[in-house]
């Protein structure tokens, strides 16, 4: 007999969001994202728009709920490294260090937890930046109001990172609303702990 084990790899992994689905709910899947039901959208360094998951998917879904003719349009948050397409459609844009990213998400969480009664992430924020920190205020505010109708996506490839991100979205009611978990997408399938 032949032992040998499949294994399969994506030039860009998606693997962190698999396995904090598989740590947050059993299922190790990459979730369906709805931008088209979303009025608040928040972004940590998930260029959607251009390289991120199934983009083309994302671009199209976006575009229609960012027609100001049409009346209500989402709100587009994006904390980033480096310009993206994604950062330059945003309607607020925050520069975060690569590094800091995980500390940005955490940030966030913090805030909706605070106005939630829920426990706080202690131990990790971001420094003093006031421009940041009022951004992701702002942020939360907004992902508050509209509750079952928002959206925080994350391109972080690590597991801690994407389960605080899931955390948020349950928070906020986007699971069954602006997140399938339920119909993922068939994409990105690695592993690269296997691999």
């Amino acid at each position: 007999p032949v032992n040998f084990k499949h294994v399969t790899y994506d030039e860009y992994s998606a693997a962190g969001i698999i396995g904090a689905n598989k740590n947050s709910f059993g299922k190790a899947v990459v979730p369906n994202y709805s931008f088209n039901k979303a009025n608040v959208i928040v972004s940590f360094g998930a260029d959607f728009l251009s390289t991120w998951l199934s983009s083309s998917q994302y671009a199209t879904a976006y575009g229609q709920h960012r027609a100001p003719e049409e009346g209500e349009m989402s709100r587009h948050y994006q904390f980033e490294a480096n310009y993206s397409l994604t950062g330059t459609n945003a309607d607020i844009r925050g520069a975060v260090k690569p590094n800091e990213i995980g500390l940005a998400v955490i940030d966030l969480y913090n805030a909706i937890a605070s106005s939630t009664g829920n426990a706080a992430i202690k131990g990790a924020n971001l420094d003093d930046d006031n421009d940041i920190s009022n951004k992701i205020k702002n942020a939360a505010k907004d992902l508050l109001a509209n509750k079952g109708k928002s959206l925080v996506v994350c391109g972080s490839n690590d597991v801690a990172t994407q389960e605080v991100v899931n955390g948020i979205n349950q928070m906020i009611g986007s699971y069954g609303h602006t997140i399938n978990i339920d119909k993922p997408l068939n994409i990105r399938q690695s592993n690269d702990t296997d691999f």
